[in-house]
């Protein structure tokens, strides 16, 4: 899908269901809890962090887990709003400017503490 049309696509979804064997961030998960779609994520790796309690989760290869909490969430509005709501105010967290803001503190950081290379040093 085009990157322009996947935000529509998340707000009009019931549930965003992501079961991820491995993720280095998880960054559909917070796309879909900033577009108020209540998710489903892999109960592993960086998602729990992503998700925080935002998000309903399971074992990524337990598929009668997955199930469950597909049926859990298809059969209460009440939840799924729930978690809608709950995934807004989890994505504020992911801000790109906070983000960038916090690498550069880590670079900045990085280069006071490594030692500068000059031809002296090599030689």
């Amino acid at each position: 899908m085009p990157d322009e049309v996947v935000p529509d696509l998340m707000r009009a979804a019931d549930v965003f269901v992501y079961p991820s064997l491995y993720e280095g961030f998880g960054l559909p998960i917070a796309e879909a809890m900033a577009c108020g779609c209540p998710v489903i994520c892999s109960n592993s790796s960086s998602m729990l962090e992503v998700a925080g309690d935002a998000a309903a989760t399971a074992d990524p290869k337990n598929v009668m887990a997955l199930k469950w909490q597909l049926l859990r969430l298809a059969g209460s509005p009440k939840l799924r709003e729930q978690l809608s709501q709950a995934g807004l105010r989890q994505a504020k967290i992911f801000d790109w400017k906070r983000t960038a803001e916090a690498s550069l503190k880590v670079y900045e950081q990085a280069a006071r503490q490594t030692p500068v290379l000059t031809a002296e040093k090599l030689a």
